[in-house]
């Protein structure tokens, strides 16, 4: 039951502790924990904003004719943009972030594609596809790689190298694995045409046939190793090489082994064909050996 014996005026003393701001207890002083905590989100979101003006600014930069304007009038929507992100990444408020954060993605990739294009103006890109195929004892792979090449300046000649001039690589491999003998098989092919380009330097047209066998048998802790096979550009008459090849590796424990080998490859007489790049060639028709020995370690 309402108690109606209350003296009045009443608002008057229900004033003094209640309404009146003077009256009410000091808030307690905020630890350093707790200031992080509040502006958590700020920070974040001034972060982002600052990378978003930095992208802007890199991509301006990229640009062929500066348009001073265009960072300008979006720096600030950039830095709104950026906040908004910080708050809601530290509010957790996902499903509110998800359309930015895609959109933002978006232009996140279409900036790095437009600075990769203009960085790579003149020089080679390389585009490739890997299909790989184990089980158990057979392993079977392919791969196509096309090297195009952008336009720009010849390194040794000075000259225009044409657009759209590409090579490309077909390659099949497998292996069998028996257990007392492991063969393995290679098919490689390589077409470039005439206006093609490889360390700068016209390498003509070309249409080269590669293919390897070889085998591989363990022997307690030794491992022998034997390959042969046949390289020739189909665009160029008498241009074959032959390659054989013996190694052999002992393994002095589960990560590191000892291995030597020998090879000798063979040219005919518009083939130079070499065991490396670095090794020693006195030109086309002449053959090359060499010999390796040697640790290796699996970290």
């Amino acid at each position: 039951m309402a108690n109606f014996s209350i003296p009045a005026p009443f608002e008057a003393e229900k004033d003094e502790y209640i309404h009146n701001r003077g009256a009410r207890p000091a808030r307690p002083a905020a630890s350093s924990a707790d200031l992080a905590r509040r502006f958590a989100g700020l920070g974040l979101g001034l972060a982002i904003a600052l990378g978003m003006l930095a992208i802007a600014f890199q991509s301006r930069a990229g640009w062929e004719n500066h348009r001073e304007w265009v960072v300008a009038t979006n720096g600030p929507f950039f830095a709104l943009g950026g906040i908004a992100l910080g708050h809601l990444i530290f509010r957790r408020d996902y499903r509110g972030l998800a359309p930015a954060a895609a959109f933002l993605a978006i232009a996140i990739i279409l900036v790095a594609l437009d600075l990769v294009a203009d960085a790579n103006d003149g020089d080679a890109t390389l585009m490739t596809a890997n299909l790989n195929y184990n089980n158990g004892p057979i392993s079977l792979a392919a791969d196509y790689e096309i090297v195009n090449f952008n336009g720009g300046l010849d390194s040794v000649s000075n000259a225009t190298v044409r657009a759209h001039d590409d090579v490309q690589v077909y390659t099949f491999a497998g292996s069998y694995d028996f257990g007392v003998v492991k063969v393995a098989a290679l098919y490689d092919n390589l077409k470039t045409n005439v206006n093609s380009y490889g360390r700068g330097l016209n390498v003509g047209e070309a249409d080269i046939d590669s293919w390897f066998i070889s085998a591989s048998a363990p022997f307690g802790k030794f491992l022998v190793k034997a390959t042969y096979g046949e390289t020739e550009n189909d665009a160029v008459a008498d241009s074959k090489g032959t390659k054989f090849g013996l190694g052999l590796d002992y393994n002095l424990s589960k990560r590191t082994k000892i291995y030597t080998g020998y090879a000798i490859i063979s040219n005919e007489n518009n083939a130079a064909y070499a065991v490396s790049p670095a090794a020693n060639s006195y030109g086309t028709g002449y053959g090359v050996q060499g010999f390796d020995l040697g640790v290796a370690h699996t970290f």
